[in-house]
């Protein structure tokens, strides 16, 4: 045991702390006096930069209020197109589609990202299904390889 002691590599000891200069004495031989001009004038940037901070705490919390406020209104807003019935969400996306686009097939999760749900952001599946049908849109399935097997939604002034 006392070989491996021996054989290891400890660090130096740190080096001991310099002695501190002891103040310098004024020709009475007291320490010297602190200016309490400099002491006030430290004491009152102190209390400046705190309060300053403090101010622009409470303008960013006066911020977040405001940001809190609208949200809350887009909510709302969006919350009036919730309550519209799903067939009517449906057929508003359609009208406002450019005629290019009306023209196409759709997939049913296409149909439903545009549309809002009762409980959730968007509906239920089986819902926008629903609301098709009493559209009068048409459903097909694409059954070659590359359609894999897709249900595709056709709307009911092309059929």
């Amino acid at each position: 045991m006392s070989d491996l002691l021996k054989k290891a590599k400890f660090p130096p000891y740190p080096p001991c702390a310099a002695p501190q200069k002891p103040r310098e004495a004024n020709d009475m031989g007291q320490p010297p006096q602190i200016n309490s001009t400099t002491q006030t004038g430290r004491l009152q940037t102190y209390l400046r930069t705190l309060h300053e901070l403090n101010q622009q705490q409470r303008q960013s919390q006066g911020r977040d209020k405001t940001i809190k406020e609208q949200q809350r209104e887009l909510e709302a807003r969006a919350t009036l197109g919730r309550r519209e019935p799903l067939e009517s969400q449906i057929h508003r996306w359609w009208i406002n589609l450019p005629p290019c686009l009306q023209q196409r097939r759709f997939q049913i999760d296409e149909i439903a990202s545009h549309c809002y749900g009762r409980h959730r952001e968007h509906p239920a599946i089986r819902e926008v299904a629903a609301a098709l049908r009493a559209l009068g849109w048409k459903e097909r399935r694409d059954w070659t390889n590359a359609g894999r097997n897709r249900r595709f939604w056709i709307p009911y002034l092309l059929r």
